[in-house]
């Protein structure tokens, strides 16, 4: 999809969601900005949105768990410090076994690895791949502003309130995931498994 300028219009009605005085259409579900202007992206919440976000609510417990899930990897020690390649491996061993891991893991521990916990980006990440995208469930981006833009995805469903439980039921499991990896982790002597 070509890059959009100071524009988003609805793919399933052409209303523009960039046009204030008309309002937004039903379509549109949830808008954010890039987080440049120092607001929380994709957790921007109803203060930052045109339409209130209300379809992206499942992402604040999703950071919460990402949160836990750092904490109870880095224990008493310091995030600033990182995680090390062979610890991060380390954790996915103690956690998974031979197992095939599931993709969040390796976003939160590569953020710990920066020495930062798990984030807005992380959370935006997974939300990225976790939702069922299809043409009933799309989402948009424009820049916006001349000097100072901002880059807005703009989150459409044809039908709104079935557009947000798809993505509900999409990010719902990975957080009870990440909440129990986060239980065991904790529970866990990772850290006697790296040698190995």
């Amino acid at each position: 999809m070509p890059q959009l300028f100071n524009t988003a219009p609805c793919p399933f009605c052409g209303r523009d969601a960039t046009d204030w005085d008309a309002g937004w259409c039903d379509h549109l579900i949830a808008d954010y900005g890039d987080g440049t202007d120092g607001d929380r992206g994709i957790l921007c919440g109803d203060g930052g949105s045109r339409c209130g976000n209300r379809a992206l609510e499942c992402l604040e417990p999703l950071l919460d768990g990402l949160v836990e899930f750092g904490t109870a990897v880095v224990g008493e020690g310091e995030v600033e410090e990182g995680l090390s390649d062979e610890d991060a491996k380390a954790i996915v061993r103690a956690l998974y076994g031979d197992g095939e891991a599931p993709k969040w893991i390796g976003l939160a521990l590569e953020r710990l690895g920066y020495g930062e916990l798990p984030n807005e980006r992380t959370v935006e990440s997974i939300y990225a791949y976790a939702v069922p995208w299809s043409e009933s469930l799309t989402e948009t981006s424009s820049i916006l502003g001349s000097m100072a833009s901002t880059d807005v995805s703009f989150l459409w469903a044809r039908n709104p309130s079935e557009g947000a439980m798809q993505i509900e039921n999409a990010i719902a499991p990975i957080t009870a995931d990440i909440r129990s990896a986060a239980r065991r982790i904790a529970e866990l002597d990772w850290r006697g498994s790296t040698s190995g």
